[in-house]
């Protein structure tokens, strides 16, 4: 019939169908309408302009700016509920892996206590390196210096609290040795030390887990391997066998949820996330030689400034007998570290209540008369959670 010629109905008129050809009639066309319409707008959204997302607390502000440093500009931003509180900045890991977009997800419950700074390092994506630029720990160092110095006049305090993620805990425990008159306290999360006793110890723990499940074939997949290793191969297969076993995180989507913010964000433009995997991957092999000969616990008999290791227990990217023998011969000011039982690599994003305790009773005491925090309230023990 005519009403056949034209048709645009969805699904297909079974009427309409020619001999012989079977016509299904479809219930998934308005859940593909629904999925492309999203995929539509998760592009519009991917590519918006940069934009601080909104901080936690009542008047609280977020600001996304500029930061001249030497030659060069940096991205810093700013999160709080006044601009009154302690401030601390946030060096994060990699090399060259910003977390400003997880800037909620790792610290937002930070933010009614101080005010968190994150920092675009050299090498990230909004920094990065060219094909023959050299870059070196030293010269991070000095940036985060120049940072740290950026908040404190910008904020009128006369030191900052620091908080150094993998990677960043060698910058972070770096700056606060050098300038402790800067410095109200250092956290490092994931602390590395040593690279070379730490792939000793991670690689012995693998094989460990692996002979006590009986697990043959894994087990022969290592056999070849001698550590400390001298090839970036070796160090990707131990870490993929430490991630089957739990040695490096414990809390999948946790992991999952601050990625998702990382790739989402909006602090980065489009072009920008397209330039993540690249520009890491030059951070990475400009800074690889140094970081494979790090000895801190060798280099660093004294700590200059109130220092705090929050270790994940299950932590073999930067295992946790390393950081113990460390922590318990150190002198000065000393390191305390603060066991995560349920974590891995991540405390933060692992164990959130016992990170917030652990900060609020430990640490931010010391930043009380840099910034105006006022008054504690009272905290539950940290072991208690």
């Amino acid at each position: 019939s005519h009403h056949c010629v034209s048709t645009l109905r969805l699904p297909p008129n079974p009427e309409c169908a020619l001999p012989g050809v079977r016509v299904r009639r479809g219930t998934g066309e308005p859940a593909r309408v629904v999925a492309a319409l999203a995929a539509l707008a998760s592009m519009v959204l991917w590519m918006m302009p940069r934009r601080a997302a909104v901080a936690r607390g009542s008047g609280g502000f977020s600001e996304l700016k500029w930061v001249a440093v030497d030659d060069d500009r940096q991205l810093v931003l700013t999160r709080g509920a006044s601009r009154s509180l302690p401030v601390v900045l946030f060096l994060h890991g990699g090399p060259g892996v910003s977390a400003m977009p997880a800037a909620s997800e790792l610290h937002g419950a930070l933010e009614p206590h101080v005010v968190m700074a994150h920092w675009d390092q050299p090498g990230t994506a909004t920094a990065c390196l060219g094909s023959d630029d050299t870059l070196s720990i030293t010269e991070v160092v000095d940036s985060a210096e120049r940072i740290a110095e950026h908040l404190r006049a910008e904020f009128q305090v006369e030191r900052i609290g620091l908080i150094g993620a993998s990677w960043g805990s060698v910058v972070g425990l770096l700056l606060a040795q050098r300038r402790p008159d800067l410095v109200w306290a250092y956290v490092g999360e994931g602390q590395v030390l040593n690279t070379g006793e730490g792939e000793v110890e991670a690689l012995e723990h693998v094989r460990s887990v692996l002979t006590a499940a009986g697990d043959t074939d894994a087990l022969h997949e290592l056999s070849e391997l001698r550590a400390p290793f001298d090839r970036p191969e070796d160090v990707g297969r131990l870490r993929l066998a430490l991630a089957r076993e739990g040695a490096v995180w414990r809390d999948g989507p946790a992991i999952l949820r601050a990625a998702g913010w990382m790739a989402w964000g909006r602090e980065h433009t489009a072009r920008e996330k397209l330039m993540v995997l690249p520009c890491t991957a030059r951070a990475a092999a400009a800074l690889s030689g140094e970081i494979k000969s790090l000895r801190l616990d060798k280099s660093i008999s004294q700590t200059q400034t109130p220092t705090f290791i929050f270790q994940g227990r299950h932590d073999y990217l930067a295992p946790p007998g390393v950081v113990a023998s460390w922590s318990a011969t150190v002198g000065g000011q000393g390191a305390q570290v603060v066991w995560f039982e349920r974590s891995g690599h991540f405390p933060s994003l692992e164990e959130p209540d016992r990170y917030l305790v652990s900060f609020k009773e430990l640490v931010l005491p010391h930043g009380i008369g840099f910034g105006g925090g006022g008054a504690l309230p009272a905290v539950p023990d940290p072991d208690s959670l």
